[in-house]
């Protein structure tokens, strides 16, 4: 007795995505993973970027809120 065309489509569908999962757990040994020293070093370097613009944008963005001030309180609004 031959399937549903539903069951043969959902049957199909089971097994690419067995395909799909088996040629990911290939590819994955094919990945050339990182040291614990670079992931320790990179993530250190993303830290202190993150501080630093951090820090470059709070002295900027309270740079043009007292230009800005300045600019409204001249011409007499608070």
């Amino acid at each position: 007795m031959a399937r549903p065309a539903w069951l043969e489509r959902a049957l199909e569908s089971v097994q690419q995505f067995q395909r799909f999962l088996h040629d990911v757990r290939g590819e994955m040994g094919h990945v050339t993973w990182p040291s614990f020293l670079e992931v320790r070093s990179q993530t250190l370097i993303v830290i202190v970027t993150i501080f630093f613009f951090g820090a470059f944008f709070y002295v900027v963005d309270g740079a043009f809120g007292r230009l800005i001030q300045m600019i409204l309180n001249k011409f007499g609004h608070t």
